[in-house]
């Protein structure tokens, strides 16, 4: 019997051994371990809800947008208010005027088509069940706020894409953000100095708004950072390191060089400039 006792004491000893020295080995590497997968996840939320967080009708398939509806998000704790609507109207008539306006070699005239409630744009109002505090504490913005909207019942139809407004100002200092056919727009976050593309809305949106619509596919000679342009800072898909080196609206231009993602030639490449949903306004 003492026999048998050394020998399970000997077993545990050994295995006690083992344990302490692959937790030795492996100390260095645990830190440096635990910031890849914490990095890995961040990528995969912000990469893959670009591609993937789009919720139409089961069974439909996704067709060329051809008109926006334009949604304001809000928190179940925040009380209605018609002036934040009329605010949002506001914004879509100044993304139009600056299509509108856009002189980049190409006819200008052209706008994206939005739904109309009489001459203005619709604004519908969809209450997620989730508080404000709740919402801006929210480390991927456009992910959790898709996941809401469908929770709300939320669903585009398959040749529509939205610009969503939410009433939230996300911890994360951004002023807009793409997920699938949702572009978000973060108002409050873009009248403070250090958000991203601060200093002219109407540009927020037009980003927002080519990135749903395909910009810039990695196929682009000039593609880089996360479906942005890296060659020309006048350039709308161009990520400026901060909100102070943003060009304004008026400086500010669709694919200058006509060889990323609007008037392109290359085979295989998107051009944006060739989708339904621009009219005549």
């Amino acid at each position: 019997m003492l026999q048998k006792k050394f020998q399970r004491e000997g077993r545990r000893t050994r295995r006690r051994n083992r344990v302490r020295s692959a937790k030795k080995s492996l100390k260095p590497y645990i830190i440096p371990m635990i910031f890849v997968a914490i990095l890995v996840s961040f990528l995969y939320a912000q990469y893959s809800a670009g591609d993937e967080t789009v919720f139409i009708p089961p069974g439909e398939e996704l067709k060329p947008v051809t008109t926006l509806r334009i949604i304001e998000l809000v928190p179940k704790d925040r009380s209605d208010a018609a002036s934040e609507r009329q605010q949002i109207a506001q914004y879509v008539v100044k993304m139009q005027d600056w299509f509108e306006a856009e002189p980049t070699e190409r006819p200008s005239g052209k706008v994206p088509r939005v739904e109309l409630d009489g001459d203005a744009p619709k604004v519908e109002r969809v209450v997620v069940d989730a508080q404000y505090e709740f919402l801006n504490a929210t480390l991927h913005p456009a992910l959790d706020l898709s996941q809401q909207l469908h929770a709300a019942g939320f669903a585009l139809k398959p040749n529509e894409a939205a610009i969503v407004f939410a009433r939230i100002a996300p911890t994360t200092p951004i002023c807009g953000e793409a997920a699938g056919r949702f572009a978000f727009i973060f108002p409050t976050a873009c009248s403070q100095d250090t958000a991203e593309y601060s200093k002219d809305i109407e540009t927020v949106v037009a980003h927002e708004l080519l990135h749903v619509l395909g910009a810039v596919e990695g196929c682009a000679p000039h593609h880089g950072r996360g479906r942005h342009v890296v060659d020309n800072p006048k350039d709308i898909m161009y990520e400026p390191k901060d909100a102070l080196s943003a060009p304004r609206a008026s400086e500010q231009h669709i694919d200058p060089g006509l060889d990323d993602y609007w008037g392109i030639t290359k085979k295989g490449c998107p051009d944006l400039s060739k989708l339904p949903i621009w009219i005549e306004r």
